[in-house]
C-alpha cells in the first residue's frame, strides 16, 4: 500500500512496509532499519540525486523530536524509488508511537522543503527493541521467580531500568543492591572500581545531612581510614574559591625517621607543619611558618600572629575559670604548695614587668592580710616623686641581728630640704671655715644655720654666711670644738618643675574618700583607689572572696 503526499513541485508515495535490515542471528542484530518511498517531480517520477532530511517526532504534529536530524545526501532516485538506511539506536523506539518528518531538495541546490504530513514509523521498526531486553517493561508483580539465574545471567546492569519486585529476584537477593530509599537488610556489595555519587551518601542512615554522613559504629568505629603506607595515611580537607586553601591531616608511617606515629596537619601546597602532636602528647604549632603563631579570637581582626606569637582577644585565667581582667593568675590554694604565681626574669638590659597607663596606675597591689602590697629585693629607683603615709629604714639590729629589727622614721619637712652637718675646731684665734660640696650652691637655697659648743661653755657665731660653697664660724675663745648644721631648701630644675604642695583639697572624684578609711571607721569602698578605678577594686574584692572560699573549702 502505498500514501501520495503532494508538496509544491514534489509528492512522494511512501512504502508502508519498511524492511529490516537485520541478520537473522540475534548477536549481529543491529539497530538500523531501511526506509523505502517514491518520490515525484512536478507530477512525474523523480529521477537523479536529491538530499533528504529526516527526524523523528512523538507526534504527528508539534511534540518533542526524538533523537538527531539524519541527513542523507546525495540519495540516487530512479524512476522515483529511493531507499536510505536509518538509525536512530533502540532508546527511540520504547514503544510509544512515533512519526517520520521528511525534508527534500535537489542535490545541494536550494533550501529543503518540508512535507507534510508526518508519517507514523509501523510496527517492524519495534523488533529493534528485541535487541535489549534490559529496556523491556517491568516485570510484573505477580512474576514470582518466573526468571532464573540462567535467563539473566548474560543481562548487562546498564541495560536494566525500572524497578524489579524484590519477590521477583532468585534465592541469594541478599547480593543485590536496589535503586530505593527504604535500607534492604542483609544486602553486601563489593566494588572494586571507580564509583561516583551524585548526591549524599548515608551510612548507618536513610537520610543523609551531608555529602557524606555516619552514623552509629560505636565509640571507635565510626569512621576509619588507614593503610600500611611507610610514609603516612592522610586525607586532604580543601576549599577551591578565592583564598581557600587545602589541608593535609596525616598519620605518619615507620618511614620517616623523627615523625614515626605523628599526627599532622599543614597546608598540602606549604608542605610544613602547622600542627604536630608528638604519641607522648607533645603539641607543636607553626614550625617553619612565617605565621606560625596560635590566635584566639571570635573573629579575624587580630589575624595572622607571629611565629611562636600566642595572641589573645578576651580575657585568659590560669588557676580561673572566669578571668574578670585580661590575664588573671590564680596560685595554688593548697597551704602546702609554695610556687610562685608569676615570675618575670629580665635578663641582660631587658625589662622584667613594665606597667604604664594614663590617669590610674602603672602597677597596683594590695594586700588583704599582713603581706606586702610591694616587696623589692635590691635597689628601687624612683624618678618622679615619691607619696607615701609613712617611711623608715628597717635593718639588723645592731647588737642582736639574728633576732631582731632595727627602726627609725624618716625626717620629714614641708619644705623640700637639704641637711648637712659636721664638726670642726676652731685656731688659737677662735676662726675656723666650712667647706660645703661644690655643688651646694647649685643645689640649694634659704641657708639655716646651727651651732654647739662642745666640751667647754664658749660663744659660737657664724662670722660670715655661705658664699663660694663655704662659711666661716668665730668662737670668744680659741682651740674650741664645734658642731655644726646647715639646711638648704633645693632649687634645682626638677625640684622647681614639681614643688611640693603641703596643703591640698582632694580632687572632686577622690573627695568622700581615704587614703585609709579604716581607720575612719569607712568601709574599704571608700578608699581613694575605689574611687579611682572602681572596676579594678570591684574585680580585686571578687578575687579575693574566691580565694578565701577556696581556702575554707573542705
Amino acid at each position: 500500500m502505498f500514501r501520495k503526499i503532494h508538496f509544491q513541485r514534489f509528492h512522494v508515495v511512501f512504502a508502508a512496509l519498511i524492511v529490516l535490515t537485520i541478520a537473522v542471528t540475534a548477536n549481529s542484530q543491529g539497530t538500523a532499519f531501511s526506509y523505502q518511498g517514491k518520490l515525484t517531480d512536478g507530477g512525474n517520477p523523480a529521477n537523479g540525486s536529491y538530499d533528504l532530511q529526516f527526524v523523528l517526532f512523538d507526534s504527528l504534529s508539534g511534540g518533542a523530536q526524538i533523537g538527531a536530524t539524519l541527513t542523507r545526501s546525495a540519495v540516487a532516485v530512479g524512476n522515483g524509488i529511493f531507499r536510505v538506511q536509518l538509525d536512530y539506536g533502540a532508546g527511540a523506539f520504547p514503544g510509544s508511537e512515533r512519526f517520520l518528518e521528511i525534508s527534500v531538495r535537489p542535490a545541494d541546490v536550494g533550501n529543503y522543503i518540508t512535507l507534510s504530513p508526518r508519517q507514523q514509523i509501523s510496527s517492524t521498526p519495534y523488533a529493534v527493541r528485541s535487541l535489549n531486553a534490559g529496556t523491556a517493561d517491568g516485570l510484573s508483580v505477580a512474576c514470582i521467580n518466573c526468571v532464573t539465574s540462567s535467563q539473566i545471567q548474560n543481562v548487562q546492569g546498564s541495560q536494566i531500568s525500572g524497578a524489579i519486585p524484590v519477590a521477583s529476584v532468585p534465592t541469594g537477593s541478599t547480593n543485590y543492591i536496589q535503586n530505593t530509599t527504604t535500607q534492604q537488610a542483609g544486602s553486601n556489595f563489593n566494588v572494586s572500581g571507580n564509583g561516583v555519587v551524585g548526591g549524599s551518601l548515608g551510612i548507618g542512615t536513610t537520610a543523609p545531612t551531608a555529602r557524606l554522613t555516619v552514623v552509629g559504629g560505636g565509640f571507635t568505629k565510626n569512621l576509619f581510614v588507614t593503610d600500611n603506607n611507610t610514609t603516612a595515611t592522610s586525607f586532604d580537607l580543601g576549599n577551591t574559591s578565592t583564598g581557600g586553601r587545602t589541608w593535609r591531616m596525616q598519620s605518619v608511617g615507620g618511614g620517616v625517621f623523627g615523625r614515626v606515629g605523628n599526627f599532622e596537619v599543614w597546608e598540602a601546597g606549604n608542605s610544613v607543619n602547622g600542627l604536630t602532636i608528638q604519641p607522648n602528647g607533645t603539641v607543636l604549632m607553626g614550625s617553619n611558618l612565617k605565621a606560625g603563631g596560635i590566635l584566639v579570637a571570635d573573629d579575624y581582626g587580630y589575624d595572622n600572629p607571629g611565629k611562636n606569637d600566642l595572641i589573645v582577644k578576651g580575657n585568659v585565667g590560669i588557676g580561673v575559670t572566669n578571668p574578670s581582667s585580661k590575664l588573671v593568675v590564680f596560685g595554688s590554694t593548697d597551704p602546702l604548695v609554695t610556687s610562685d604565681v608569676v615570675d618575670a626574669f629580665g635578663f641582660n638590659n631587658n625589662v622584667g614587668i613594665h606597667g604604664r597607663t594614663g590617669t590610674a596606675f602603672g602597677i597596683l597591689g594590695s594586700v588583704s592580710d599582713s603581706g606586702y602590697a610591694g616587696y623589692f629585693m635590691g635597689r628601687v629607683n624612683v624618678t618622679g616623686t615619691l607619696s607615701k603615709g609613712a617611711g623608715s629604714f628597717k635593718i639588723d639590729h645592731p647588737l642582736d641581728p639574728a633576732n631582731k629589727y632595727l627602726y627609725h622614721s624618716f625626717v620629714e619637712s614641708p619644705d623640700m630640704m637639704n641637711i648637712y652637718n659636721g664638726n670642726i675646731t676652731t685656731d688659737e684665734n677662735g676662726d675656723a671655715t666650712i667647706k660645703l660640696p661644690d655643688y651646694f650652691e647649685a643645689l640649694n637655697q634659704d641657708f639655716r644655720y646651727q651651732l654647739t659648743a662642745i666640751g667647754q661653755f664658749a660663744q659660737a657665731i657664724v662670722a660670715s654666711e655661705i658664699k663660694d660653697n663655704q662659711f666661716s664660724i668665730k668662737t670668744d675663745k680659741p682651740r674650741v670644738k664645734v658642731s655644726w648644721q646647715v639646711t638648704g631648701i633645693r632649687h634645682d630644675a626638677f625640684a622647681n618643675a614639681n614643688r611640693i604642695q603641703v596643703e591640698e583639697v582632694k580632687p572632686a572624684k577622690e573627695r568622700g574618700f581615704y587614703l585609709h578609711p579604716e581607720l575612719f571607721g569607712q568601709p574599704e569602698e571608700k578608699s581613694v583607689e575605689w574611687a579611682l578605678t572602681p572596676e579594678t577594686m570591684r574585680r580585686i574584692k571578687e578575687q579575693r572572696a574566691q580565694v578565701t572560699s577556696s581556702n575554707s573549702a573542705p
